[in-house]
């Protein structure tokens, strides 16, 4: 009788469908991970703002925060758009935004699926993060959403969160 070399068919199905379980349950793992990874990423850009804010004010008493040369009292900016300017009015005061942070690096990382400013606070979708109301380093609201609604430190069942000069808020 002569001996076969080899898998059998049976054999090699086996071995492809526990692969396959295999691969999928990677996939699954990974992608809660990655969530994970962007929303740390989220809070950790909101407390960098939020950081840069109180130094520049400490530093500059006078500090306006402005979106280009507009006050931010009428409306809402992009956070990469945000200015710090010393002076009377944003349109005259010297923009001191770089020695402080780099705004135009703090995008939310799920931007742009859902482009622009969001248009509520806070934020329904994720797009930018967004700074609201006032334009001084004492009254404004930062809005920014995560894509899950469980997270350490941040208000539970709900993936919409804010802040101002105090912190995250909720």
């Amino acid at each position: 009788m002569t001996k076969r070399k080899g898998f059998t068919l049976i054999e090699l199905l086996v071995v492809i469908a526990i692969i396959g379980l295999l691969a999928t349950l990677a996939v699954v793992a990974f992608t809660g991970a990655q969530k994970k990874a962007r929303d740390s990423k989220r809070v950790s850009d909101i407390r960098a703002v939020i950081g840069a804010i109180a130094a520049a004010y400490q530093d500059n008493p006078t500090l306006l925060l402005c979106n280009g040369n507009a006050s931010l009292a009428v409306g809402a900016a992009n956070v990469k758009n945000l200015t710090f300017k010393t002076g009377a009015t944003c349109t005259t005061g010297t923009d001191i935004s770089g020695s402080y942070i780099n705004l135009k690096n703090l995008v939310d990382p799920e931007a742009s699926k859902n482009a622009g400013i969001c248009a509520s606070n806070p934020p329904t979708a994720a797009c930018d993060y967004t700074i609201y109301k006032g334009a001084t380093p004492t009254n404004f609201i930062v809005g920014f959403v995560t894509e899950q609604k469980n997270l350490t430190g941040l208000k539970a069942n709900t993936n919409y969160h804010t802040a101002n000069q105090n912190g995250i808020v909720n």
